[in-house]
């Protein structure tokens, strides 16, 4: 089932992952005492796959794309002390996106009182955020669904591919489909200097 969740075409979001490899390793850990010897390497196994996934699906942007996602929200965590500080890791970020909102639209505010107020309203709104059962509430937090979108968007894979040939303009027309590797090389090499040129 995990792997169809991950494998998934319609809400397969950054923040799905860590959720997901977590409650997985604690229901094969819960069922460690029925297996029999042979599997007991499997579980060696997958604690070792855990501590390799561990410094990736810990990161900052990887628990706040799972604290962010309204199924999960802080459910899929047991120990306290992670809550807290997922939370704030998302204060944090939410403060960085008030803090440019208030210095865009008063540039003469007082920073001490902007400061005390800003910490109120984060506070209010993670709380609320977090206390909220409802799954479709994200848009009634701008500032989260902001994190959200930013934590959750991945840039796609094509993406550097992309930019390269977009460079490479008349070099991808049809007359020139016949190219080697080395002729296009050249070519791109060639129409990219040209932007070095006009510079100097």
């Amino acid at each position: 089932m995990a792997l169809d969740i991950l494998q998934g075409e319609d809400y397969c979001f950054y923040g799905t992952l860590q959720p997901t490899l977590e409650i997985l390793m604690a229901k094969i850990l819960a069922l460690k005492d029925g297996l029999s010897p042979m599997m007991a390497d499997l579980i060696l196994d997958l604690n070792l796959i855990a501590q390799g996934l561990a410094p990736s699906c810990d990161s900052d942007e990887a628990l706040l794309a799972a604290v962010t996602l309204p199924k999960f929200k802080l459910r899929w965590l047991r120990d306290e002390t992670r809550k807290d500080n997922i939370k704030m890791i998302l204060a944090a970020h939410h403060c960085s996106l008030l803090k440019a909102k208030i210095i865009k639209h008063d540039f003469f505010a007082e920073e001490e009182n902007a400061h005390d107020e800003q910490a109120i309203t984060v506070d209010m709104e993670i709380c609320e955020y977090l206390k909220l059962t409802d799954m479709e509430n994200l848009h009634d937090f701008p500032r989260i669904f902001k994190i959200f979108l930013k934590a959750n968007t991945a840039t796609p894979s094509s993406a550097p591919v992309e930019r390269l040939f977009s460079i490479g303009s008349l070099i991808l027309t049809p007359k020139r489909n016949c190219l080697t590797d080395q002729r296009f090389k050249k070519l791109l090499l060639l129409l990219y200097n040209r932007y070095f040129e006009n510079k100097t």
